[in-house]
């Protein structure tokens, strides 16, 4: 695959006002946006940006597709992603999830999960508490799955489940909302 195209000054100030507020620059040698989470279908290669952001290092968050056939990128960069790198994907029919996340000097930090309409190019975002690391839609749930456990989305309703250890030594799955 050719190189990622990587964001140009404009559209990184255009993005990222916060971070050009705050005194950053943007070099072409600080810039670190790569293929993520990546999930074939078809002849497109469908990806989520990644990149870290600290210490003089930043990107604009994005996904898209590389075409096998055109040999070319296509890219999206909505502004309810800007500002994530993309921890997850799930690519389906009818839309894209993207789980987003912050790459930080001091952790990592979840930035949400989006539900991208193919179609309409809408966009939905859903608050979720920790960082999902892998998508999966079975039935009417879709499971995200990461260090801290697993979260659901059914409808409009996000919940975390983690697994706990009884006072008597049983382990039991438990629901956090």
């Amino acid at each position: 695959y050719p190189p990622l195209p990587q964001s140009d000054f404009e559209t990184w100030r255009k993005a990222r006002p916060d971070a050009y507020a705050s005194g950053a620059r943007l070099n072409p040698a600080e810039k670190n946006e790569e293929v993520g989470p990546h999930q074939l279908e078809g002849g497109r290669l469908w990806f989520g940006k990644t990149f870290y952001d600290s210490e003089g290092e930043t990107g604009v968050g994005g996904f898209g597709y590389f075409d096998e056939a055109l040999r070319s990128y296509k890219l999206y960069s909505l502004k309810e992603i800007q500002r994530w790198a993309v921890s997850a994907i799930l690519v389906e029919p009818d839309c894209v999830w993207l789980a987003l996340y912050r790459r930080g000097e001091y952790g990592n930090d979840p930035g949400g999960l989006l539900r991208w309409d193919r179609k309409t190019e809408q966009v939905r975002k859903f608050p979720i508490r920790s960082i999902a690391d892998h998508i999966a839609h079975l039935g009417d749930t879709l499971y995200l799955g990461g260090a801290d456990g697993i979260m659901t989305l059914r409808g409009d309703q996000v919940t975390s489940y983690f697994v706990d250890r009884t006072i008597d030594g049983h382990y039991q799955v438990v629901a956090r909302n």
